[in-house]
């Protein structure tokens, strides 16, 4: 069985940004914050708000004057956003900028006295907005059987419900413009929508099997499953893993994986795995075996600390070490234990936000924080085994990494400071991992080492430094809806995609100036010009991103963890084949 999920799954750009405004909202102590009707349809992600205390309202009398009020994605009409202004305190409007175009034109044409043709679902709330905007000029047309009602002497205006089938669409226009030739049409079909049906139309054609994940509510989910099953696939709408038939799928068969544009993104990710566990059940024990062994390796970050241990080997070659063996064993302890600690700090408490890594970790949740208590013991003994110096600066860091997430600022200033934690601080997670690993793979080793290079150590700290913190910016990349659903503020949050991509092209470049500049300069080994294989490693992360199978399965996390693996085994061949010689 082969799994494609598709590219455009999950958030469209107005849901994340609604579903953004919302959470950013509920941190708010300021009122009830409440939407007037649901904010997007999907009952995961209401579900998710309502766990922030975000309140779904049907009737604005329920509305105080103290109340803050979300507008949903959807739009409402001008009648109630007047009534909304008149009862609350404040207004957000999370209304998906491409519905505001398309009310725009309906409200400037209407005005002209244009009669405005929506064509979309009747009764939707996008397309209520829509009729409301329209002063009395608009027409609802489901089907073209509405085309005949339309008075034959209006002027016309046509416009679409932002999430309608982009072929429908053509159908129905064209139908418009045999009888009324002078109509204006306006596509209004979101890009985000019209690129996910073209890439369902695609995956149909490879699948034997569609998987539709998405709200029974929302109207573009169902638009996908009418369009999976117009090309006779055999097709499943699901709102949660736990909807699938696994009974109905042949373990050979082709999935296609695609969401509605309000399906949130662990969501996807749970139906992705769970069928992935199907295929997994089906295959020889062998096979099994040894995808269950990498899994675990990965998910517990055993392979990671593994890979910590590599670039430690690293570290030592290019500041020319010797007495390296301890180093490595403490850098994997240290490593490992960090990160299985941070792992049980990021557990979300809501067990639905569970999915990948977490969701195999939170399972063995309480095995796994004996064994980081472990590590940090095997590490305070082999750091006093190396001396006093080595065993209080791995102490404090152990120090401080508890105190990482412990409540510094008292309670009566928390209205004043919303970061009482060192961990709520935006992006401190990969600034704080990034400058540990530093601490363990590079300065510690160079400090307590009878060889002093210190231009060697500066370009190893800075090389390991943004090494691992690239690793930590591309996985907050992938895992972005999760994270804000979480209410975390990574680097990739804060900055915004656009921002985020500048910088992690900037660091891959530096990667690569590192090693070619220490070389050049006689600071580093001639062997150090090899690890500018790391720069053309680190850029298949573009297509493999642009795979969302593959980027977001087992196989990324290995991959971003194989650059460490890269760094150390070169540096070591490069030794053997220098003693051989």
């Amino acid at each position: 069985m082969t799994i494609i999920l598709a590219r455009t799954a999950g958030f469209c750009y107005g849901v994340r940004r609604a579903v953004t405004l919302a959470l950013s909202q509920a941190q708010k102590e300021e009122g009830r914050l409440a939407t007037i009707g649901p904010l997007v349809h999907n009952q995961q992600a209401i579900d998710l708000l309502e766990s922030r205390n975000i309140s779904i309202i049907n009737d604005p009398d329920e509305l105080r004057k103290e109340d803050r009020v979300l507008i949903r994605a959807h739009g409402i009409i001008p009648s109630l956003r007047k009534e909304i202004q008149e009862k609350c305190s404040e207004i957000c409007d999370a209304t998906c900028p491409h519905v505001t175009s398309t009310q725009r034109i309906v409200e400037r044409h209407a005005e002209k006295g244009y009669a405005c043709l929506i064509v979309g679902d009747r009764g939707h709330a996008e397309v209520a907005g829509l009729v409301g905007y329209s002063s009395g000029k608009g027409m609802v047309i489901e089907s073209e059987k509405d085309i005949e009602h339309v008075p034959q002497n209006e002027k016309i205006c046509v416009v679409a419900q932002t999430t309608q089938n982009v072929e429908f669409y053509k159908e129905i226009t064209n139908l418009i413009r045999e009888k009324f030739p002078d109509a204006l049409i306006f596509d209004t079909i979101c890009r985000a929508t019209a690129q996910r049906q073209e890439e369902l139309a695609e995956i149909a054609g490879k699948s034997d099997v569609v998987v539709i994940v998405g709200g029974k509510k929302s109207a573009n989910t169902r638009r996908l499953v009418e369009i999976a099953k117009s090309m006779g696939k055999r097709t499943y709408h699901v709102e949660t893993a736990q909807d699938l038939n696994l009974d109905e799928i042949n373990p050979r068969d082709v999935i296609g994986v695609t969401a509605g544009a309000s399906t949130p993104h662990w969501v996807i990710r749970n139906v992705v795995e769970t069928l992935a566990d199907f295929q997994l059940r089906k295959q020889f024990f062998l096979f099994r075996f040894l995808v269950s062994a990498l899994r675990f390796l990965v998910y517990s970050s055993i392979f990671l600390s593994l890979g910590g241990a590599f670039l430690t080997y690293s570290a030592a070659h290019l500041m020319g070490l010797s007495d390296y063996y301890l180093n490595i064993l403490l850098a994997f302890f240290f490593i490992l234990s960090m990160h299985l600690i941070n792992k049980r700090l990021s557990l979300p408490r809501d067990v639905n936000l569970l999915y990948g890594s977490q969701k195999r970790f939170a399972r063995y949740k309480d095995a796994f924080t004996i064994l980081a208590l472990l590590c940090i013991v095997f590490s305070l003994m082999i750091a006093f085994y190396r001396g006093k110096g080595v065993f209080t600066l791995v102490l404090l860091s152990v120090v401080l990494g508890f105190f990482y997430s412990l409540t510094i600022l008292p309670q009566r200033l928390i209205a004043s400071f919303r970061n009482r934690r060192l961990m709520d601080i935006p992006g401190s997670k990969d600034i704080f991992m990034a400058l540990a690993w530093g601490l363990v793979v590079v300065f510690i080793p160079y400090m307590f080492s009878t060889v002093k290079n210190l231009p060697a150590f500066l370009f190893s700290f800075a090389l390991v430094a943004i090494l691992v913190f690239l690793r930590s910016i591309l996985l907050d990349g992938r895992d972005l809806e999760g994270d804000i659903a979480l209410g975390k503020e990574t680097i990739p949050i804060v900055l915004g995609s656009r921002i985020s991509q500048i910088m992690i092209r900037i660091m891959m470049v530096i990667i690569a100036v590192i090693p070619l500049t220490g070389w050049l300069s006689g600071v580093l080994p001639p062997s150090s010009i090899l690890l500018v294989i790391l720069f053309p490693y680190l850029l298949l992360h573009y297509p493999i991103s642009n795979r969302q199978a593959m980027y977001q399965s087992l196989f990324y996390d290995g991959y971003l963890e194989g650059q460490f693996f890269l760094s150390g085994t070169l540096l070591f061949l490069w030794e053997m084949v220098k003693k051989g010689m």
